[in-house]
């Protein structure tokens, strides 16, 4: 995150001041235009309509999954017609992977891995022979499809010129110019699967279909830019996974939650950099937006994918977010100073139904570290959520533990506290209002509700105190790479303690769906 001292709006007069770590109240900022219930509407910086299913793209337009987008002159795999220059490496920071190869696995695992790869071949290809006359009409013609050893290769790849073992090392590929596909099966697959489960490989591989979908063989898709490709090809694996999750595949049983977890973290694994141009050729998108995509396509199916437009603001829907002069230590705010703005900026999102429900500006906060002084006791309940932050009803206070917080903001960023808060403070607000709901719906509710606050930072609407002059107030703004670290805390805490009364939490691809809905709607959608 950062302040917006510069470039990003005009400081203000006083504010209500720092959090204070109290329940007493202060002068109150101009409030952010509400709606119809009194929440705040989040702001969106792609424009309105309703939510996207999400995703992004990292995989490859005419092919590239994991490690190298292939550079040759003039861009593209040759003869690909416009892929991207580049590399899109893994980005661990987020995410961590074991190192697993083909190696690592005994014999009857690697044949097992192979005959999976095979039937996942052959089911992504039966899919298209009827989607394809269905969402575009004409008959399909079947690519060419094949394993590849880049240790031991047993053939000579070309495309349109020789590719070496090791471009193709760490990838799954579509070339155009011999329009087929082929994926690394000694480092690429073992380490997917391993890391991220089955379905994360069958996501790579119908990534890469896709593209064989768009391709001149087939569909002729047009676009400029490199992401509005990979995006649809985010889609259309989505929409593969959709059909499989019907069961309607001939070969594959539906993927369980985990599964499909897995999948969804797979895309933070495969993002963007930080601050990358979504533009420029080779970009593939933020985990946020990939994510997106994929969801429009499990949601929707494979005629919503086509449906795409690149000079669409809503499909598919990409969120940039570029690095300023305001940016510090690549865009992260320290812990304390996060703290502050952030239930500064909370206060301030949900003043009006915090003035209608309690009468005061904010909740009561209690700051405790588990090394001193235990987790703070809450009537009437057991042991509350991932035991770092949690809002207890009893005495509408939240309370987190500052030694483990520290942690996560070092670990992940300064948008992983501004996650875990916005997360609790929904909770405070679905109790605050009477929403009515049990387990899961809860769960979606307040990631919901941080989707909506996320969208009122990200458009600048939310001023806090300067922690450099706290007569004044800025904007707090995102900084790139914030919304991939929200999906990156999703990820972590999804599962709460056992015993805990919200033990029934939604899996992540429901709470990504969910932030994305508030996000490009408001906090009134959040609670319908």
């Amino acid at each position: 995150m950062r302040l917006g001292r510069t470039g990003g709006g005009t400081s203000r007069g006083t504010s209500r001041g720092t959090s204070g770590r109290s329940r007493s109240g202060g002068r109150r900022t101009p409030r952010p235009r509400t709606g119809g219930t009194g929440f705040p509407t989040g702001g969106t910086s792609t424009g309105g309509g309703l939510p996207k299913g999400g995703c992004g793209g990292a995989m490859g337009l005419i092919g590239i999954v994991i490690v190298l987008i292939i550079m040759f002159a003039g861009g593209g795999l040759p003869g690909g017609g416009g892929g991207g220059g580049g590399t899109t490496a893994e980005r661990t920071d987020l995410v961590g992977t074991n190192a697993v190869t083909a190696d690592d696995l005994s014999a009857s695992d690697r044949a097992a891995l192979r005959q999976y790869t095979a039937d996942l071949a052959v089911d992504v290809s039966t899919y298209w022979e009827t989607q394809y006359p269905a969402t575009y009409g004409g008959r399909y013609s079947e690519p060419e499809y094949f394993a590849f050893n880049p240790t031991n290769p047993d053939r000579n790849l070309s495309c349109g010129q020789r590719l070496s073992p090791n471009i193709l090392a760490n990838n799954a590929i579509y070339c155009p110019a011999g329009d087929y596909v082929t994926w690394d099966e000694h480092f690429l697959f073992p380490k997917l699967q391993a890391n991220f489960g089955r379905a994360a490989v069958g996501v790579v591989l119908a990534h890469e279909w896709g593209h064989a979908i768009q391709g001149p063989v087939r569909a002729q898709v047009q676009g400029r830019t490199t992401i509005f490709k990979e995006l649809q090809a985010d889609c259309f694996a989505g929409a593969w996974v959709k059909n499989v999750q019907d069961d309607k595949s001939p070969l594959l049983s539906p993927f369980n939650d985990a599964e499909l977890d897995g999948a969804v973290a797979g895309f933070l694994l495969l993002r963007d950099p930080p601050g990358t141009d979504p533009t420029q050729q080779g970009a593939h998108g933020s985990a946020f937006d990939r994510i997106g995509s994929f969801e429009d396509g499990l949601i929707s199916g494979a005629d919503y994918c086509a449906s795409y437009n690149e000079s669409s603001t809503d499909k598919p829907r990409i969120t940039p977010l570029s690095f300023t002069a305001d940016d510090e230590d690549s865009g992260n705010l320290s812990y304390d100073i996060a703290v502050d703005v952030v239930i500064n900026a909370l206060n301030e999102y949900y003043s009006e139904v915090l003035v209608d429900q309690l009468g005061e500006e904010q909740l009561g906060l209690d700051e405790f570290r588990s090394s001193l002084d235990g987790v703070p006791s809450c009537p009437g309940t057991s042991s509350r959520s991932h035991g770092i932050i949690f809002y207890c009803p009893a005495t509408t206070s939240i309370s987190w533990d500052a030694d483990s917080l520290v942690k996560i903001h070092d670990e992940i960023g300064d948008f992983a506290v501004s996650q875990l808060f916005a997360h609790e403070y929904g909770h405070a607000i679905i109790d605050l209002v009477g929403y009515t709901g049990t387990g899961e719906a809860l769960e979606i509710a307040a990631d919901c509700l941080a989707g909506a606050w996320s969208a009122a930072v990200n458009s600048g609407q939310l001023f806090v105190p300067d922690p450099l002059n706290t007569s004044s107030s800025v904007p707090l703004q995102m900084s790139p790479g914030d919304l991939d670290e929200g999906l990156a805390t999703m990820l972590r805490f999804r599962h709460p303690a056992a015993g805990s009364d919200r033990s029934n939490e939604a899996d992540l691809f429901e709470r990504s769906r969910a932030f994305q809905v508030g996000f490009f709607n408001d906090a009134n959608t959040c609670l319908q």
